[in-house]
């Protein structure tokens, strides 16, 4: 199944059509058609997917999972970033890992979160 099909099919499932759901992205009814020919602006095919709720990737076909992984659901800064590569990279075992997760949560229990105020005071 193409992106066009996929995206009648998910559009008729939501009690839409294309005209309906060009209008609601913004742009023309046969802009979705002409992707049968050519391969959509990564934008467009965004806010598509966005208004019928599904991943880009399912547009696409690479899955047949139509829900998307919700943007704000895991909210990772850098430095989390760096710590878990080094951990990926690390090749711990399963012990090494017990270890860890339990210096993790002790490093953020409220007894070092008071101390830590205390310390500040």
């Amino acid at each position: 199944m193409n992106v066009v099909e996929r995206i009648k099919n998910t559009a008729k499932s939501r009690s839409m059509t294309i005209k309906d759901l060009s209008l609601r992205a913004g742009i023309g009814p046969q802009t979705i058609y002409n992707w049968r020919d050519r391969n959509p602006q990564t934008e467009t095919l965004q806010k598509v997917a966005d208004i019928l709720n599904v991943s880009v990737d399912y547009l696409l076909g690479n899955t047949d999972e139509a829900t998307p992984i919700k943007k704000d659901r895991i909210k990772v800064n850098p430095a989390e970033v760096k710590v878990l590569n080094k951990i990926e990279t690390a090749g711990l075992n399963e012990k090494q890992l017990e270890q860890l997760d339990s210096y993790l949560d002790f490093i953020t229990s409220d007894f070092i979160k008071r101390v830590e105020d205390d310390l500040n005071k």
